[in-house]
């Protein structure tokens, strides 16, 4: 359900209530004995995520967007002949699926109980 931000006209008390859309206008009783009315908000959404201003250790300076900071990827990569990947974007690899001594145990039994019965 979406929070709607309701003011008194007359104590001018602010307070965000969380309704259903159908009952979003209804007047919510104030604490001074008025009711509340739903106030116009705008939404707030960002297009673009923002990129804050970090400072970058490896590069030894700070990186104020996402362009420099893929520039200085470039210029480290061609400077150490390896590609920089940043810590949580390593590519992932699955490893194959060795068999155990306790796997091919497992299926001998179950081949003998599958004989068995």
């Amino acid at each position: 359900m979406p929070t709607y931000v309701f003011s008194c006209e007359s104590c001018g008390h602010t307070e965000e209530i969380v309704r259903r859309v159908n009952g979003r206008d209804d007047p919510e009783p104030c604490s001074c004995g008025k009711n509340l009315y739903r106030r116009f908000t705008p939404t707030q959404t960002s297009v673009v995520p923002i990129f804050k201003s970090e400072y970058y250790p490896t590069f030894g300076k700070f990186i104020r967007n996402r362009h420099e900071l893929n520039d200085e990827k470039k210029k480290y990569a061609d400077a150490n002949g390896s590609e920089l990947i940043e810590v949580g974007n390593e590519k992932c690899t699955s490893k194959p699926k060795t068999k155990t001594v306790f796997d091919e145990r497992r299926a001998a039994y179950e081949l003998e109980r599958a004989w068995k019965s």
